[in-house]
């Protein structure tokens, strides 16, 4: 199904005029706007999002685990509403207007924020290799659920003068002696919507409650059409494409990115592999099974050890 961008944004946002949501990212940084999502098409998206789980072996898109977080990086491929919010008119009007050149989506997820997790504040003026660039660029974050714990921060204003400085991590103490005042929290119910500038000062807010989990999109596109990381399609999708869509999905253009996070069992916390540990317990059944399996796995050490 084609989503119109009246499907995936309520009146009262698309009300708003394209050049008011630039104005303030210019001036501030950063434009919010709450329950900027039309709720059936928010339901449609998470109900997508979370009907593919992580997993072992499994030969298909699906999320990956990094420590206390989740992350589904190739949901383009996966999720036809999440193809539609990220590609519909919108979007591409709106960084049409912001972007004096062309522009190419950067990199896309879905993600949660777990207990535990703690984000530096930092800028997203970097590649992959933490090299700092000043490339233009704008990022989206939409939350899928009321957050009000372990909420996005910006430092208002920060995009005017970040890159000034060599480089793009910020410590707490530099934040709380120079910034403090001008820090911004977003608390927002589900479906907010915050735009903001690649050069801002920003970070999420660590969860307070053990038993919250926020659950976001996060989207960037910039000016750079010679660095990204690679998209994942589903062509059944593609109902229709010009010219515009296929430089903004980077269609022939470098992959040169690698996709993060980069993830393997050692990025898995001690909970998530018991999870897995179960599950294996469960495939090998029997006793005698899990014995020979295990035997077999000595053995086969052994070997590759004196050998």
């Amino acid at each position: 199904m084609k989503y119109s961008h009246q499907d995936i944004f309520s009146k009262t946002f698309l009300d708003i005029p394209i050049s008011t949501i630039l104005s303030s990212v210019e001036e501030k940084g950063y434009f919010s706007f709450s329950q900027a999502l039309c709720p059936e098409f928010l339901g449609k998206l998470y109900k997508e999002l979370k009907s593919r789980n992580s997993g072992v072996n499994i030969n298909d898109v699906c999320p990956v685990l990094y420590h206390q977080q989740l992350f589904y990086v190739h949901a383009l491929a996966g999720s036809e509403t999440f193809f539609n919010l990220l590609t519909n008119e919108f979007v591409l009007d709106l960084c049409e207007k912001n972007f004096s050149s062309e522009f190419r989506l950067k990199c896309q997820r879905y993600y949660e924020n777990g207990y535990g997790y703690k984000m530096s504040w930092h800028t997203d003026t970097k590649t992959t290799e933490n090299v700092k660039t000043n490339v233009k660029g704008l990022i989206f974050i939409i939350y899928i659920e009321d957050t009000f714990d372990g909420e996005f921060q910006l430092i208002s204003g920060s995009h005017k003068h970040s890159q000034e400085k060599e480089y793009t991590e910020y410590s707490d103490t530099e934040i709380e002696n120079f910034h403090e005042d001008s820090i911004v929290s977003f608390k927002m119910p589900g479906g907010s919507l915050v735009v903001y500038d690649t050069n801002c000062i920003h970070r999420a807010k660590p969860i307070e409650d053990k038993d919250f989990v926020r659950k976001s999109i996060f989207f960037q596109v910039d000016e750079d059409l010679l660095h990204g990381e690679k998209v994942l399609l589903n062509s059944e999708f593609l109902k229709c494409m010009n010219p515009r869509l296929e430089k903004y999905l980077g269609f022939g253009l470098p992959t040169i990115y690698v996709t993060q996070p980069q993830t393997s069992l050692d990025t898995m916390t001690d909970d998530q592999l018991s999870v897995v540990l179960k599950s294996c317990l469960q495939r090998i059944g029997s006793k005698k099974r899990f014995i020979k399996i295990t035997v077999f796995a000595i053995k086969k050490l052994l070997r590759k050890l004196f050998t």
